[in-house]
C-alpha cells in the first residue's frame, strides 16, 4: 500500500527545492517558472487525499514569502484552484487524457493571470500591462510545460497510478 500523504508531502518538498535551486537558472523572457504552482495543480488533480489543500496553502505561502507577490494571494488562488479541479474538473471528463490536461493548463493560466491582477491591485508601482504581458503570460507558458511534466511524473511514478484510471460518473463534491 502506498502512503499517498507522505509521497505528496515529499513531492512538495522537492518542488520547493527545485523552485529555489533550479528555477533561477531557467529564464524565459527574464521570467522563471514556478514549480510550486505546477506541483500544487498536479497534486490536486491526481490525489484523492484532502491534504492537497494544506499542501497548496503551504506552497503558495512559501512562494509569496520568497518574493513572488503579496503574501497570501497565491495561497488563496492555489486553494481555490485545487477545489475547482477536485470538485468539478476531475469528474467532468471520463478519461484522463487530452481534455483533463487542457483543463489543467487552463487552471494554470487562470492562476497566473489572477496572480498578476492581484499583484497590480495590492502592490504599488506595478504597470498592469507589464504584469500581464511580460510576467503572467511567459510564466504561464513555463508553468504549463512544467505542469504537464510534473503531472505525468506524479501520475505515473510517485502515485503509481496509470494515466487512464477507472471511469467514474460526474458528481460534484461538497466543500
Amino acid at each position: 500500500m502506498i502512503n499517498e500523504k507522505g509521497i505528496l508531502i515529499a513531492g512538495a518538498a522537492v518542488a520547493v527545492l527545485l523552485d529555489v535551486i533550479l528555477s533561477p537558472n531557467l529564464p524565459f523572457f527574464s521570467n522563471t517558472p514556478n514549480f510550486m504552482i505546477a506541483y500544487s495543480v498536479s497534486a490536486g488533480l491526481l490525489s484523492r487525499d484532502n491534504c492537497v489543500y494544506g499542501i497548496a496553502f503551504v506552497l503558495g505561502m512559501i512562494s509569496d514569502l520568497l518574493g513572488y507577490g503579496p503574501v497570501g494571494l497565491l495561497s488563496i488562488l492555489l486553494i481555490a484552484a485545487v477545489a475547482v479541479e477536485r470538485n468539478y474538473l476531475s469528474g467532468l471528463f471520463r478519461a484522463r487524457s487530452f481534455s483533463e490536461i487542457a483543463s489543467f493548463l487552463c487552471v494554470i493560466l487562470g492562476i497566473e493571470l489572477l496572480h498578476a491582477f492581484g499583484t497590480v491591485l495590492l502592490m504599488d508601482g506595478i504597470d498592469p500591462i507589464d504584469a500581464v504581458v511580460y510576467i503572467a503570460l511567459p510564466c504561464s507558458v513555463l508553468d504549463c510545460v512544467l505542469g504537464v511534466l510534473i503531472y505525468l511524473a506524479v501520475g505515473k511514478i510517485l502515485l503509481n497510478r496509470p494515466l487512464q484510471p477507472e471511469r467514474r460518473p460526474f458528481k460534484p463534491r461538497k466543500l
